[in-house]
């Protein structure tokens, strides 16, 4: 988490300068050499982006790049949509086993799905903290079910 607000501050500050002046620019006609400007006239013409130097070719295109990469990485933040761990798998079969057989208990669970009654503890406790199971103690029994009236 850290370094992901680490890379949101890195970007921000990369991207500040482009926004440091909305305010346009003063135009003021042009007096002479009293006003300290120069006369030398300078270049009218424009160039086209193969015209300029190779060192600012480079530096356009890497900037386009950066801000390609910034945005491919930073998309799913900004729709919501975050990586799911590979043990989300587990989880959802777990739950859609609590889900076709209301009432098991963890060692049925572990019995007909074959894993560790480790890692059904951790999943069960993550459905748990997600609102989707909630468990029913009958006697020295624990059982799970699946949680029908949760908040969504």
């Amino acid at each position: 988490m850290r370094n992901l607000w680490t890379l949101f501050l890195l970007f921000i500050l990369i991207c500040s300068p482009a926004l440091a002046s909305t305010n346009g620019y003063e135009v003021s006609p042009y007096t002479g050499p009293e006003r300290g400007m120069y006369e030398g006239g300078g270049d009218d013409a424009t160039l086209t982006f193969w015209e300029l130097p190779l060192s600012l070719q480079i530096v356009y295109i890497s900037g386009l790049l950066g801000a390609l990469l910034a945005v491919y990485k930073f998309l799913p933040l900004l729709l919501g949509k975050v990586r799911q761990n590979c043990k989300k798998q587990n989880r959802d079969e777990i739950f859609k086993f609590i889900t076709a057989n209301p009432g098991n208990t963890i060692s049925d669970i572990e019995k007909h799905l074959k894993l560790n009654r480790s890692t059904i503890r951790y999943h069960l406790k993550m459905l748990q903290i997600f609102n989707k199971i909630k468990y029913v103690r009958k006697g020295k029994f624990v059982m799970v079910f699946e949680n029908i009236s949760r908040c969504t």
